[in-house]
């Protein structure tokens, strides 16, 4: 474990928490009790992954049978429904479907990365922005594989939705005939998001993301910084542009979880290795130059 140096500190107009914080392991998360941190949205639970690649399979199904039928008859009265409209509505579901998973899997990938017992920097976290998804050459560039698929797909899946209403042909209305490159494609793309899902299950399974709740206001979000022990870090970052920030603050390795503080608990990010031994040398110094320094030694006990 890694602990922090002790006390509210106040610089002036800035504070910061650096009480005796400790980063609570998995271990101790389970023999305290404290609520599992494994939160994840809806769409991304294992339920509802395992019931998209059903579905995606059904459809996949669907495609090659009709493939190797060619040529089928529909009755009359839901002819129209059947080759216009239903393939449309399963079209669009599905590329909805596939866009609101690379979503949420973004929103919820930093909180992942700092997630880990050695934390994360702070570049590729709290300081890259992560929705709306960031563009190819980010995701390149950060190397997080498995949201540059995401991407990929959903750019691609909006492009198919095309395919998917023109595969079917009919004269009259009774009998249906198949557009056979359209559905070797349709059936590529099913594939390969049927894959896509079993990937993000098992990346998923088991994991911490280190949330209690699902972060999708600017409040859920900043009460995870309340007890922080590097806020005074950001004093000055308000007028200074993104890059200089980046600079400043980039290699700040952070860790969302559990930490002790005295006889409680609270949940949020803290700084672990090298930043928090260099951040408590800092303190340490400030404390004993900055002239009008007060310190408390107040204990906070939240859970």
């Amino acid at each position: 474990m890694a602990s922090t140096s002790s006390g509210y500190v106040s610089y002036g107009r800035t504070a910061c928490w650096g009480s005796t914080a400790t980063a609570v392991d998995k271990g101790d998360v389970q023999d305290a009790e404290l609520p599992p941190l494994d939160f994840r949205p809806t769409i991304l639970t294992g339920g509802a992954l395992f019931l998209s690649l059903v579905f995606h399979l059904l459809v996949l199904g669907t495609l090659v049978f009709l493939y190797y039928k060619e040529i089928f008859s529909v009755s009359y009265a839901w002819a129209y429904f059947v080759i216009k409209i239903l393939p449309t509505v399963i079209g669009t579901a599905t590329a909805v479907l596939v866009d609101e998973m690379g979503q949420s899997l973004s929103r919820i990938r930093p909180f992942m990365l700092c997630a880990q017992e050695g934390g994360f920097t702070a570049d590729k976290t709290i300081l890259m922005s992560y929705f709306p998804m960031p563009d190819f050459t980010t995701l390149w560039k950060s190397r997080n594989w498995l949201l540059l698929v995401s991407k990929a797909l959903s750019f691609i899946n909006y492009f198919t939705i095309g395919l998917k209403t023109s595969f079917l042909l009919t004269p009259d209305y009774q009998n249906a005939e198949l557009v056979p490159w359209a559905v070797l494609s349709l059936v590529g793309l099913y594939a390969v998001v049927s894959l896509y899902l079993i990937a993000v299950f098992f990346s998923l399974h088991g994991k911490v993301t280190g949330l209690r709740w699902d972060p999708v206001s600017m409040a859920d979000q900043l009460v995870l910084f309340r007890r922080s022990d590097f806020l005074d870090m950001f004093e000055g970052t308000s007028l200074a542009n993104r890059a200089a920030i980046e600079n400043h603050l980039g290699d700040l390795r952070l860790r969302i979880g559990y930490w002790e503080m005295g006889s409680g608990y609270w949940h949020g990010f803290g700084l672990v290795g090298p930043s928090q031994t260099q951040h408590r040398a800092r303190q340490g110094a400030a404390h004993d130059t900055v002239p009008g320094l007060s310190t408390s030694s107040g204990k906070d006990t939240e859970g």
